[in-house]
């Protein structure tokens, strides 16, 4: 198949490969959100309604691994930042490409978590991103380590 037309098939297979938590969020009205290992829990997009039922759920940091302008209509990270800092919550953005997390997104991720108060909330597009950025981290060895 050429080049081009893999290309056009890439939004066509992310968006069919998106979690089902976005299906389950609109017919329940809960936030779904995937817990990946003890204290952080990921999910898809959120939005700047949504952080308040996230602060309700417990959740006290939140991680955007998303970069800004992805998509139309995305909230941007700068709105998203402010109502979480009016609602206590920390907020960290660390935007990682479609391709998938470097050892440089998992390095910031691990200097979040080293002061980010528990439990977690990192989210992305479909989750996958945040989940990946967070296992990449977690391979870098424990947190307080020296690499």
């Amino acid at each position: 198949m050429p080049r081009p037309a893999r290309l056009a098939l890439a939004p066509l297979l992310l968006a069919l490969s998106a979690p089902a938590a976005l299906a389950a969020d609109a017919e329940s009205g809960a936030l779904t959100v995937e817990q990946i290992s003890p204290g952080y829990a990921v999910r898809a997009q959120i939005t700047v309604g949504d952080l308040a039922r996230l602060a309700a759920m417990g959740f006290r940091t939140v991680i955007n691994s998303r970069p800004d302008g992805e998509e139309p209509g995305q909230p941007e990270a700068d709105e998203l930042a402010a109502e979480a800092r009016r609602l206590g919550l920390a907020y960290h953005h660390i935007p990682v490409a479609p391709s998938g997390p470097t050892e440089a997104d998992a390095r910031k991720l691990r200097a979040a978590l080293a002061t980010a108060p528990g439990p977690v909330l990192g989210f992305c597009r479909s989750g996958r991103r945040a989940a990946r950025l967070k296992e990449l981290a977690d391979s870098l060895g424990p947190l307080g380590a020296s690499n």
